[in-house]
């Protein structure tokens, strides 16, 4: 559910013309590793991509 915090989001990352991954994205991938307890991270759109990139490192 989008709330008003959620909306200003949305138009500050489309003001800044971020429609892909940018400061928000940097930001949440920093506390959700921190959260989880890691020190890598990356984010990916989806779960195919997810094993692509992890069968690209082994």
């Amino acid at each position: 559910m989008f709330d008003a915090e959620k909306m200003q989001f949305l138009v500050d990352s489309a003001l800044d013309c971020w429609l892909t991954a940018g400061r928000f994205a940097d930001a949440f991938e920093k506390d959700f590793a921190k959260w989880i307890g890691v020190n890598h991270r990356s984010i990916v759109h989806s779960d195919s991509s997810a094993n692509l990139w992890w069968r690209s490192l082994h």
